[in-house]
């Protein structure tokens, strides 16, 4: 026997949906998951990115399936029925397949149902201003000649740098004199134990006056610093005592800190959230692929992430492929409406997407 089935429509506004077809159970439990799998295929296949889904359980007894959920940002479409228009070909991704859409000047929903089933819900925020992109160049202050190539790109790139290198003020001038923004590119300990010719590596087994002493001497090292972010640090950065201190003595200084993820425990934001601190995260690492056409591709990867989400920070290192394809594609950012810009205009005034 088969009752009604309830489809939110927003989280205050439930319908009922009309009682479903008759079948049998068989065919529920294989033929619902396909078809949802097809719409999910399907949505893949639009000329927008998605993030992975949220998957909900609903139903009960035989009738059982997945809701998946979706929030993004994307530009507010130009003109009427284009968010109608991009979703029209999910109608044929599967039999007895609806898609609803509600627009609001905020932004809009998706509900895609199944024989009256929910089975999919995209919510659209709209972008409050142009998609945004800020490329850091990490491990700075080894080498000032690469400082300039890096500087006579004429692009705003955020210069993370070293402390205690040969070269960690000059670049910081340089970078300052240039209109470069400056963050302290802060050596944390790694799983490998590696300090990948970093000194004064902050370690889980130091005690909270070490690691104050250790920060405020890593601090002052780099002039004109807006904000931190972590050299290394996927052991550190996952420790939230110890994290809660470093971010205690960033604050106090008047700073921002980027978590450079090397490490998906990192907590860093979450511990900034409470003091309070601005904080935001790494979404692509540029090279990690040493190669000229690889760079590339993930630049390239960068202005896609950004017309999706509004927001996107990404971090190279100052190697040569890495340069050359930053030559190459730093004028294609014009091209795709997206503005590049420091660090601290997205960790400062987010957009819709990092609320």
């Amino acid at each position: 026997m088969y009752v009604d089935v309830v489809l939110l429509q927003s989280d205050s506004a439930p319908i009922i949906s009309p009682t479903p077809p008759p079948r049998s159970a068989g065919n529920w439990t294989t033929q619902l998951p396909a078809s949802i799998d097809r719409v999910t295929q399907a949505l893949a296949q639009l000329p927008i990115v998605l993030p992975t889904p949220r998957e909900e359980p609903q139903g009960s007894g035989a009738l059982r399936w997945q809701l998946r959920r979706y929030e993004l940002t994307l530009p507010a479409p130009e003109k009427p029925d284009a968010i109608a228009e991009l979703f029209a070909p999910i109608h044929t991704a599967a039999p007895d397949t609806t898609v609803e859409v509600t627009e609001n000047a905020g932004g809009a929903q998706v509900q895609i149902g199944i024989d009256g089933l929910l089975t999919h819900r995209l919510t659209l925020h709209w972008l409050n201003h142009r998609p945004r992109a800020a490329i850091i160049i990490d491990d700075l202050g080894n080498d000032l000649r690469v400082a300039r190539e890096l500087a006579g790109l004429g692009a705003p790139l955020t210069f993370a740098v070293m402390p205690a290198r040969p070269f960690s003020k000059e670049v910081a001038e340089l970078a300052s004199l240039l209109g470069q923004e400056v963050l302290v590119h802060l050596p944390m300990e790694a799983e490998s134990g590696e300090d990948f010719g970093a000194d004064n590596v902050l370690q889980i087994d130091a005690d909270h006056d070490e690691i104050v002493h250790t920060v405020d001497l890593e601090l002052a090292a780099v002039p004109h610093a807006a904000g931190v972010n972590n050299h290394m640090g996927s052991r550190f950065t996952a420790d939230p005592e110890r994290m809660r201190w470093v971010l205690e003595r960033v604050k106090a200084a008047g700073l921002f800190f980027i978590d450079s993820r090397t490490t998906p425990h990192s907590i860093a934001c979450q511990v900034a959230a409470s003091l309070p601190l601005a904080c935001a995260e790494r979404s692509v690492f540029l090279d990690d692929v040493d190669d000229d056409m690889a760079v590339r591709d993930q630049l390239r990867s960068v202005l896609t992430l950004a017309r999706t989400r509004g927001d996107i920070i990404a971090i190279g290192h100052p190697r040569p492929a890495t340069l050359n394809a930053l030559r190459a594609v730093l004028p294609e950012f014009g091209a795709a409406q997206v503005e590049l810009v420091p660090v601290s205009a997205i960790v400062n005034q987010p957009s819709l997407s990092r609320r």
